[in-house]
């Protein structure tokens, strides 16, 4: 059952199908670090450090996925994102890697709440502890 539920993740780019996975994993790991990420059409991924640091990188899908090359390239719009992460302590620094979007952040309560603006397909931050 399980390799049937990822494997039609992979095949249709369905935000159902991708909404079942994470609720799936939800349950198998509640204490994940995302809380939320907004809109559903940008995906985060979370890399830590050997500092202490966390890394974390948007990707705009605002365009169905698809693994065919597409035969054209098409303008996406900014978007603008916001995220709440968990965190042991408030960091010292939050920063676009690289410089040039606009990031505005807070910290209450363990979480870290993030606003990006301008997201058009790939974005970067970098969190320092």
């Amino acid at each position: 059952m399980a390799a049937e539920v990822f494997r039609a993740y992979y095949r249709y780019p369905d935000w159902l199908a991708r909404l079942l996975v994470q609720r799936l994993i939800d349950m198998l790991a509640p204490r994940k670090r995302f809380i939320r990420v907004r809109p559903q059409s940008v995906e985060a991924s979370l890399r830590r450090g050997a500092d202490g640091s966390y890394l974390i990188h948007f990707v705009n899908w605002l365009a169905p996925r698809s693994h065919v090359l597409p035969a054209h390239a098409e303008e996406l719009p900014a978007v603008e994102v916001e995220a709440l992460l968990r965190l042991e302590r408030e960091p010292r620094r939050v920063e676009a890697v690289p410089p040039g979007l606009e990031v505005e952040y807070g910290y209450s309560g363990g979480v870290l709440e993030l606003r990006v603006r301008g997201l058009t397909v790939h974005a970067a931050v970098r969190v320092t502890a």
